[in-house]
Order: structure tokens, then sequence, then C-alpha cells
């Protein structure tokens, strides 16, 4: 699964609460968003969470490098169920082949941690929208 995401392999492990580390070259900072643990590169900042559903939490923040405004989808313990495994590396899959102005763009994609044997949680950060697609089709 590591390789299908695209993630890189290297030693690591998990982190205390407020650490810095290195994640792929990364400076990972552990984070608590609403009693949610994120494991976060340092360059996104001012995390303010904005949805939860069956997949995982989703928070608002702002990429200090770039100062562009995304969504960051933390996907949490994505091995406890096979299907939803498949789903959402199909999604990945998907949204990182497709180039259409209509559709998010996956901006970054990263592991909990370096660790095979520790990765279960992943984070896909995209663009920032004003919406979601159920508001949408539900809305009146």
């Amino acid at each position: 699964a590591v390789r299908a995401l695209g993630l890189r392999q290297a030693g690591g492990g998990l982190l205390p609460h407020g650490t810095i580390a290195c994640l792929s070259g990364r400076r990972i900072v552990h984070l608590d968003v609403d009693g949610v643990d994120f494991d976060l590169d340092a360059c996104y900042t001012n995390l303010q969470p904005i949805g939860f559903g069956s997949y995982g939490v989703v928070c608002k923040a702002r990429n200090s490098d770039t100062h562009e405004p995304v969504a960051i989808k933390k996907v949490g313990t994505m091995f406890n169920d096979l299907v939803d495994t498949k789903r959402l590396l199909r999604e990945i899959r998907v949204l990182r082949c497709l180039n259409h102005p209509c559709i998010i763009h996956i901006r970054d994609l990263f592991p909990n941690t370096n660790s095979a044997a520790e990765f279960e949680d992943v984070y896909i950060v995209s663009e920032l929208m004003d919406t979601d697609l159920h508001r949408i089709i539900f809305a009146p």
C-alpha cells in the first residue's frame, strides 16, 4: 500500500505531542485538533476542523510556504477495513491522474510515519473549497 500511494519509506516512529521530527526531509509537528492527533509538515499552520466523516477529519489550514489556504484530510487507521482501503486508494489514484478545473487537485500526500510497520494514517492535502459535494447534492 505504501508503494501504491507513492509514499517514501525510511526509518521513523510515532511522535510525542508537541515535538518536531523529520519525515522524508519534512519538519513534522504533532498537533491536537479537537481531540484528534495530527502529524503534519510544519508548513501547515492555523488548523481549524471543518468536517468529520466516515473516513476521517478534515481541517482547514494555511500553507506558510505558498500562503495558500488548503484542506487537510486525515484518514486514520486506513487498513482496518479492506473495502475502505481500496476506496481510499482509488480516490487518491483518480485524483492524482485527473487534471480539470472543476475537480480538486491533491497538493500533497504523506503518511503519519516513515515506518511501514507503523503506517496507519494518511494525510491528503488539497485545495480548500467553499463547500463539499454532500452539501451541494442535498441543498434545497
